[in-house]
């Protein structure tokens, strides 16, 4: 998002314009600035944000590809505001992130970059913007007024023209074309016939800038009296702006024209490096895009260094006008046409193999992907290869745009094979779903069976059956549970294993949603039987995780994290990033079941943290609000609420949305009591209700209401101990989902009596003090070679058969040894345990974080400590070493 370089483009003549923008903005907060085809509307806007910004403001510019649709717009300011991962187009969280950020910013203006005419759903997303952020200012360029409130126009037309009897040099289009001429080198003579030459050029040109730029683009290679014959003659169209471009493109190679209808077809514009090294060079498109930069037809948007394209090179952009030139009737005919086809196809390949090697593709990309995928495709051969580049990309399109955009974007051909057809077909399901458009979800996937079922393909009609799981917040469990025997029965004994697996563990879940738990664990043992023990794949690891995720609902904290170490041993082994983020996560609930803040802390940012790298939304807010209930564990409510709006920042994606959103609503609630806000509070717990219930369920609305009393507690309206007695009497009811979400009750019950036990806490502090005893100094026994450990409650951890558990339990102990409180960096711990060893990233740290992670499983809990990059021993303990060995 950021501006056209705008340095070779002198502002002539807009002093009196400048001055009316500037006093309609002191005025109003909402200002449009109004104006035909190439007026320089754009130009006058950010000379004004150029001014707004010097003065210490903080200034967002929008271009006009992403006010095509309020989701678009909130998706785009959130990125420009720094918000690493995008939101959720359909839901006004993702509005509220936006405010909540643009609140925090130094009397911000956000800009809209011209646009044909600003869109109702777009103006209704900008005027709900400055509605919610009172310091905010608008500054919208457009060719038609848009229909803000309270907006204030400034008209801005052409240039002044020349006057019979004016000396040149005093027209602001005259110098304007001196200017841009002297900047491209070209030697043009101020004698009275050269200047009366570009008083007529200026004059035959209407005095519009961006005619007067085109046009001075070929002074230093064409004669004076050449150039004011070629773009004074009359043409058949009465615009100005449309007969120099006309002039313009007649004076290009067929390269050079070849490289702007590349660029036109590609609305976010064309990262020239990135398309250089996938076009390996074909159209020597580095240098036709300079000399084309270089004469204004294209304009070199700055890359943006963010998360996504730290080191972007500059994005070839086409004026509008431009494109619609380019792209108009008659053009890209014959053999041309089909290079441009290929190019087209080769850079949209390059983009899938890109993702494929866990590159994170940028934004822009990713909707020039899906125009390039719905453009006029000239053979059915054509159009696979645009299908198969999607479905490649398929996980980024999901990842990094808003639901509403990516389920409007994704065409479908009716040529296409029918695999091809249900692949892009359950990638708009998954959006739709994802929306809780259940009824167009719904239509969307009986499309894709009919399909399958005309195709006469099982595989591929079991594979939609199983894709029903994504409905399953507008499906029952008894329904889910249906949708899955359904699946097997049509896969049969022989069915794809992989699409078997899936299905059995679903059904498995859902079985044990429904409490009829004997069953389920019968169905998760089939599925591992047909996946095989030694099975090193995502599948058996996604097996794991489900099951792992069952036992805790039971209880079985311990088994779960058994598991889900397995899982993640599979995820390090096979680079599977999707794994790693759902097990450490599901590893990070079962340490907190355990009471192991520390392990859990620590698998939460390693989901967090693979989450923010690669784009995965669903986990990326999980992660944050679990890292919420652990500093809410910690007694630390500012962490908290830092957590739980970094939770409500990212896009929620899933079935479990809308329930995890409304408790992320009224945990945070409860910190914002804690820290004495407590009007705060109150709104926060209403959001929640007004989520909640929508939902209808009891376990949710009963955790929320544990929330309210311990915010009661926390702000001294009500005691510790009646508290704790109505506490007593919630329970989470019996209703659909109650044994999926019971843990959420019980977290919230442990939360509350911690709440209430400090509050007790503080006030026995206020009595006299007694003398109490000094706690015993806990001791870590190390026996010979660290072939064991005695732990501080006396229990013995066997390291014998673990070389690798000794290589980093010796460092720890030596780093300890030398100055207790240092951590040891994760290469030197990865160096001690597995030396010699050439992993690359990220296997490496992914290793290291399994086994320290097995070690803290095995006894060490929080003896261990994650600090920065490294690990530490707490420097509380005590370390002994060679102790008599025991038998």
């Amino acid at each position: 998002m950021g501006e056209f370089d705008t340095e070779r483009t002198a502002l002539f003549g807009r002093d009196a314009e400048l001055a009316a923008v500037r006093a309609a903005l002191a005025e109003g907060r909402v200002v449009a600035v109004v104006g035909s085809a190439g007026v320089g509307k754009s130009r006058l806007a950010r000379e004004v944000a150029r001014g707004v910004a010097a003065a210490g403001r903080v200034v967002l510019t929008v271009p006009a590809a992403a006010a095509t649709s309020r989701a678009v717009l909130a998706a785009s300011l959130l990125d420009a505001l720094g918000v690493p991962l995008g939101e959720d187009g359909a839901h006004d969280e993702l509005f509220a992130t936006a405010a909540d950020h643009l609140r925090r910013a130094a009397r911000p203006l956000l800009v809209v970059e011209t646009v044909e005419q600003l869109a109702g759903d777009t103006a209704a997303g900008v005027a709900q913007l400055v509605a919610a952020v009172p310091e905010l200012h608008a500054l919208v360029c457009a060719r038609v007024a848009p229909e803000l409130p309270g907006a204030r126009a400034v008209a801005v037309g052409p240039l002044r023209r020349p006057e019979p009897g004016e000396p040149p040099e005093a027209n602001p289009g005259v110098r304007l074309f001196y200017r841009l001429a002297a900047n491209l080198g070209a030697r043009i003579g101020a004698t009275p016939a050269d200047l009366a030459a570009v008083a007529d050029l200026v004059r035959a040109l209407g005095g519009l800038p961006l005619a007067i730029e085109l046009a001075a683009a070929w002074a230093p290679v064409t004669p004076l009296a050449a150039l004011r014959a070629r773009f004074a003659a009359p043409r058949a169209a009465a615009d100005p702006v449309q007969d120099a471009v006309a002039s313009a493109w007649e004076g290009l190679s067929d390269g050079e024209r070849h490289v702007v209808e590349l660029v036109a077809r590609l609305p976010q514009g064309l990262d020239v490096a990135a398309a250089e090294r996938r076009l390996a060079g074909a159209l020597g498109l580095a240098d036709l895009a300079a000399g084309l930069v270089h004469r204004s037809v294209l304009l070199a948007a700055p890359g943006r260094a963010d998360h996504a394209a730290p080191d972007a090179s500059p994005r070839l952009v086409v004026a509008d006008v431009v494109r619609a030139w380019a792209l108009g009737p008659g053009r890209s005919r014959g053999r041309a046409a089909g290079a441009l086809d290929e190019a087209l196809l080769t850079w949209l390949e390059g983009l899938a193999e890109d993702a494929a090697r866990g590159a994170a593709i940028p934004v822009e990309d990713l909707r020039n992907a899906l125009a390039v995928a719905s453009g006029p495709q000239r053979s059915a051969r054509a159009r696979a290869r645009a299908a198969d580049a999607v479905l490649a990309l398929a996980p980024a399109l999901s990842a990094r745009l808003p639901y509403e955009e990516l389920a409007a974007s994704v065409h479908v051909p009716s040529d296409l094979d029918a695999g091809r057809r249900v692949g892009l077909i359950l990638v708009r399901v998954a959006a739709l779903a994802r929306l809780s458009a259940a009824d167009a979800a719904r239509a969307a996937l009986t499309e894709a069976l009919d399909v399958a079922r005309a195709a006469g393909s099982r595989a591929l009609e079991g594979r939609v059956l199983v894709h029903h799981t994504l409905l399953v917040e507008a499906l029952t469990a008894a329904e889910t549970a249906g949708h899955m025997r359904d699946a097997l029965a049509v896969l049969g004994p022989r069915g794809d294993r992989t699409l078997r697996a899936e299905a059995l563990t679903t059904l498995a879940f859902t079985l044990g949603r429904l409490g009829d738990h004997g069953l389920a664990e019968e169905r998760f043992a089939a599925a591992m039987a047909l996946l095989g023990p030694d099975e090193g794949g995502a599948s058996i690891g996604r097996a794991l995780n489900n099951w792992a995720v069952h036992q805790s609902l039971r209880g079985r904290a311990a088994a779960a994290r058994d598991a889900l170490l397995r899982a993640l041993a599979i995820a390090e082994r096979g680079g599977h990033a999707l794994l790693e983020c759902a097990a450490a996560c599901s590893l990070g609930e079962a340490a907190l079941q355990l009471g192991d803040l520390v392990a859990a802390r620590d698998a939460f940012e390693r989901s967090l943290a693979v989450a923010r790298r690669l784009g995965y939304r669903r986990h990326a807010r999980l992660a944050a609000a679990y890292l919420g209930a652990v500093a809410h564990f910690r007694a630390d409510p500012a962490s908290a609420l830092r957590r739980y709006d970094e939770a409500l920042a990212v896009v929620a994606g899933g079935w479990d949305d809308a329930p995890t959103r409304g408790l992320v609503l009224s945990a945070r609630a409860l910190a914002l009591a804690q820290l004495g806000r407590r009007a705060d509070s109150e709104d926060a717990f209403e959001r929640a209700r007004a989520v909640l219930d929508a939902l209808a369920n009891p376990a949710l609305s009963a955790a929320s209401d544990l929330h309210r009393l311990a915010a009661a507690v926390a702000s001294g309206r009500l005691a510790p101990g009646a508290a704790l007695a109505a506490a007593a009497g919630i329970q989470g009811g019996d209703g659909e989902g109650a044994e999926l979400f019971a843990s959420h009750v019980v977290t919230a019950k442990a939360l509350l009596r911690l709440i209430a036990g400090q509050e007790q806490e503080q006030e026995r502090a206020q009595e006299p003090p007694t003398a109490a005893a000094e706690p015993a100094a806990r001791r870590l026994l190390i026996g010979p070679a660290t072939r064991w450990l005695e732990l501080p409650d006396g229990t013995r951890c066997d390291l014998a058969r673990s070389p690798r558990s000794r290589g980093i339990v010796d460092a720890l102990v030596a780093a300890f040894e030398a100055r207790p409180g240092a951590a040891v960096a994760a290469d030197a711990l990865i160096a001690a345990a597995w030396p010699g060893d050439a992993t690359p990233e990220p296997h490496r740290s992914n290793r290291l974080y399994v086994a320290v992670t097995r070690l803290r499983a095995q006894g060490l809990g929080d003896l261990v400590r994650h600090d920065g990059d490294g690990y530490l021993l707490d420097p509380a303990v005590v370390v002994a070493r060679d102790g008599p060995q025991k038998t």
